[in-house]
């Protein structure tokens, strides 16, 4: 082999390796992607819980007079 990587002596197997490098960069780019959408996911989570949290407490509370009203959202209205 002399400096063409075997890319003229093996063309079945430089295209097979193409094609492979092609398909981990592309499930490299779906996990980043994956990951990206956990990350926002437990953001939102979080968010819920300490929602719930606060909700539970002033249930807790017995004081009627100052919860203050509560408006529903849509999850499409959800800040993030």
């Amino acid at each position: 082999m002399s400096g063409d990587n075997g890319t003229h002596r093996h063309p079945a197997l430089t295209e097979r390796l193409a094609q492979l490098e092609a398909e981990r960069e592309r499930g490299q780019r779906i996990i980043a992607e994956r990951e990206a959408e956990l990350m926002d996911m437990r953001a939102s989570l979080l968010r819920i819980e300490g929602a719930i949290a606060v909700l539970r407490e002033l249930m807790t509370d017995g004081n009627d007079q100052s919860v203050p009203e509560v408006r529903e959202q849509q999850p499409d209205q959800v800040r993030e």
